[in-house]
């Protein structure tokens, strides 16, 4: 009886080992601050190639990183802190198939009169 009770401890635990919700849920961004803008991905292909895109009411900029053997990377950009020049949203597009949007609370923006 004892036997038993193990092998399908032993089952259940290999099924729970590989079933969706176990493993990693994909890419994923997290933005550090505004002040100096650094934004950190996880979930990547290891030494994918990453187009990351910053995107701002005011036009958006690009950079290409590199993951590392862990699937992460750290990108630092340097965009204006006044509302209409921060960011709204961040992409991130990698070589091997990775595709993830951060979208970031939007603050009000109010464009300087026209002279």
């Amino acid at each position: 009886m004892r036997g038993i009770s193990t092998a399908v401890a032993v089952a259940v635990l290999a099924l729970v080992a590989v079933s969706p919700g176990a493993a990693s849920t994909g890419p994923a961004l997290r933005v550090e601050g505004m002040q100096s803008l650094v934004v950190r991905g996880v979930g990547f292909h290891p030494g994918e190639r990453i187009a990351l895109t910053a995107m701002a009411l005011r036009g958006s900029r690009q950079m290409v990183v590199r993951a590392t053997r862990a699937g992460r990377f750290a990108a630092s950009f340097r965009l204006p802190t006044q509302s209409c020049g921060s960011p709204f949203a961040f992409r991130a597009v990698g070589t091997l198939g990775s595709r993830v949007t951060l979208r970031l609370p939007s603050r009000p923006c109010v464009p300087p009169p026209i002279r």
